[in-house]
């Protein structure tokens, strides 16, 4: 169908639409709405799965309090101006939405000895990784 004879198409009062395009025209944004509904499951479970977390990042109990000030298992440290803080779905979380919270995090240092990216963990993921260290 030619681009001129669609538009006149849409262009139409509903009720005029012949009775067969009407149900047509219907059903269209259902469809969007059920692949993202059978997509979404499969994208958390992609998305979970890839947490790119270093090997050599070591692990503690992050208490943050008024940035850029923190605690790192119980010793005063300074949080970098760029934090990245993930939660457990890999998605950043601000720091001020976590203050005074203990968090069990996997963290890597700055060149100055500051906290440039945190991992949140689960209580399985800590255990495993202050064991590897030990």
């Amino acid at each position: 169908m030619p681009a001129a004879t669609r538009l006149r198409c849409l262009a139409r009062p509903f009720r005029q639409i012949r009775p067969g395009r009407r149900a047509l025209l219907r059903a269209l944004p259902a469809v969007p709405l059920s692949a993202l509904l059978t997509a979404l499951p499969q994208a958390t479970r992609a998305q979970a799965l890839q947490r790119p977390i270093p090997a050599t990042a070591p692990a503690g109990i992050l208490k943050i309090g008024v940035f850029p000030a923190a605690e790192l298992n119980g010793k005063a440290i300074t949080l970098g101006p760029g934090l990245r803080l993930y939660d457990l779905n890999n998605i950043i979380v601000t720091p001020a939405s976590v203050r005074g919270v203990a968090l069990k995090v996997a963290w890597l240092a700055g060149p100055n000895g500051e906290i440039i990216q945190a991992w949140m963990l689960t209580d399985a993921d800590y255990r495993a990784r202050r064991a590897r260290k030990n």
